[in-house]
């Protein structure tokens, strides 16, 4: 047989070979093409944003899932005295690997909102946009500047009184006495009407979303009127002003809620309790927002942090005591009725309109990290609680 023979007859044979592996590659192409490009997606960016595009773009079975990082389980925070307070959004400095968030550090909102109003949809963000969400339960214990009991109450001391005459305060009962009647009892109000809330609620968020909004369905307003409805439906006749007193000036803020709750008392000098709901602003020094929450009944709720200012010798406010009385039982009841649910009370010297009236609270639900859903569900939780307090005093 020829040379030339030869060499048909074996490229014939290596022809035929080949043919199944080359339709096999074909088949599989489809399918491992867009696995390696989300890929490496999940190697580079967000947990949260890869976890999206994973979800979004990528058949199922593709690609192994990825653990979670972020774990709903307690983690036990340090009690470490901070050596200054911030009235800034926090800046919290990262004491471990185990521990993302510093809570000495941590305080309210109060800054002015900066960034855009304008919530992009998630795959229109730029991948240098996203930052990453951490879901935390803070858990702190008693020692240096929190202080408590063993019946829920703890307070962070950011005052210039000592722990035993707070925790003397804090033992006594409050006089805040309602009337279940058809005059109004509680007003519900914001200072920072327009804060907001994760849009996503997928572990990622746009670093130029301002967490700023003047839709009352998704700020502060819509939190509020969950609590407002819920106590009118227990019986405890509630009013609530959506007086946006952040927009379109964020500076004064304070001064233009003042003058609303006057106005309120001198219509309805009834009002015996008055609440100040905000949200917080939570963030490790990676960048990553920390959302606050506890888990109820098997639900993401966001944690709550009271806040009892005090008068530290001006003498504008002698009813503060008062109103440090009524946070802590208010603090132990929500314990009482859901483990972990709070964050420390914030005892400290600031003016946040409560010499106004005595009963006068500003409450804290959630961080910018939270989803609105987490913040409307710990605020029920919250007016239920209120509900107890409220009518055991009678």
């Amino acid at each position: 047989m020829g040379r030339a023979v030869k060499k048909l007859i074996l490229s014939v044979v290596l022809t035929a070979l080949a043919l199944p592996t080359v339709k096999l590659f074909n088949s599989l192409l489809p399918s491992f093409l867009p696995g390696a490009i989300v890929f490496s997606a999940v190697v580079t960016m967000p947990d949260g944003a890869a976890a999206y595009l994973k979800n979004q773009y990528l058949p199922q079975g593709v690609l192994p899932s990825v653990p979670d990082e972020e774990s709903s389980a307690p983690e036990q925070e340090s009690s470490q005295e901070s050596s200054s307070e911030s009235s800034q959004e926090s800046s919290s400095q990262e004491p471990s690997q185990e521990s993302h968030y510093s809570p000495e550090e941590s305080s309210y909102d109060d800054t002015e909102p900066s960034g855009s109003d304008t919530i992009s949809p998630p795959d229109d963000i730029p991948v240098e946009r996203l930052g990453k969400i951490i879901k935390k339960q803070v858990q702190i214990g008693i020692g240096g500047i929190f202080i408590g009991d063993k019946n829920g109450l703890l307070i962070k001391n950011s005052s210039n009184y000592s722990k035993d005459r707070i925790l003397k305060e804090a033992a006594l009962p409050h006089n805040i006495k309602i009337n279940l009647s058809d005059e109004p009892q509680v007003l519900i109000y914001h200072t920072h009407a327009t804060e907001a809330f994760d849009p996503y609620g997928a572990g990622f968020y746009d670093t130029d979303y301002s967490f700023r909004s003047t839709d009352n369905s998704l700020n502060m307003v819509a939190v509020g009127d969950v609590i407002a409805q819920t106590l009118n439906e227990y019986g405890i006749s509630t009013l609530h002003s959506d007086t946006l007193h952040d927009n379109p000036l964020y500076n004064g803020a304070y001064s233009r809620s003042a003058q609303t709750i006057n106005a309120y008392l001198k219509e309805y000098p009834s009002i015996k309790v008055i609440l100040d709901v905000h949200r917080d602003a939570m963030q490790d020094s990676s960048g990553a927002l920390v959302k606050p929450v506890v888990s109820v009944n098997g639900e993401d709720v966001a944690q709550i942090m009271i806040i009892s200012t005090c008068d530290s010798g001006s003498g504008k406010d002698p009813s503060f005591f008062e109103n440090l009385r009524f946070a802590a039982e208010l603090q132990r009841t929500l314990e009482a009725d859901y483990p972990g649910i709070t964050r420390p009370t914030m005892f400290c010297d600031r003016n946040s309109n409560q010499e106004l009236s005595p009963g006068a609270l500003l409450i804290e639900i959630g961080a910018h990290g939270n989803t609105l859903d987490e913040a409307k569900r710990s605020a029920e939780l919250l007016a239920k609680t209120l509900v107890k307090v409220l009518k055991l005093s009678q």
